[in-house]
C-alpha cells in the first residue's frame, strides 16, 4: 500500500501520475478535488470534480481516493472497486473516520 498526494488543481498532475505508473489498486490517493461525478456536486447541483482524475481512477482503480474541495457534498461512494471519500468540512460534516483493513469502512463525522 502506498500513499500518493497531489493538489489536483492542475490537471497535468494526473497525467504525470498515470505516465509514471505511480498508481495501482493498492494505492491511497490524496487529492484536493474529487473525481468527476463522485461526491462533487456544488450548491447549484453541478458536478465540479476533476474529469482527468476520474479518467485516472477508471483506468488505475486505486483502493481509496481522499478529497475535500467540494464542501457541499461530503460523504463517500464507490467507483467500481475504488472507495472515494469527500471528507470536507461542510454544512453538516467535520471529516471522516476511515478504517483500512481487508475492507474499507467509512464513518462520516457530523456535528
Amino acid at each position: 500500500m502506498s500513499f500518493v498526494g497531489v493538489s489536483g488543481v492542475n490537471t497535468d498532475h494526473f497525467k504525470i501520475l498515470d505516465n509514471k505508473k505511480m498508481i495501482d489498486e493498492t494505492t491511497i490517493l490524496v487529492t484536493h478535488v474529487p473525481p468527476y461525478d463522485s461526491k462533487d456536486k456544488v450548491f447549484i447541483g453541478m458536478h465540479r470534480g476533476s474529469k482527468e482524475l476520474r479518467k485516472l481512477v477508471d483506468k488505475k482503480h486505486p483502493r481509496l481516493v481522499l478529497s475535500g474541495h467540494i464542501h457541499e457534498d461530503p460523504g463517500f461512494i464507490k467507483i467500481g472497486e475504488t472507495m472515494v471519500v469527500n471528507c470536507s468540512m461542510g454544512k453538516r460534516g467535520e471529516g471522516a473516520l476511515i478504517d483500512i483493513g481487508e475492507e474499507i469502512s467509512v464513518k462520516m463525522l457530523e456535528y
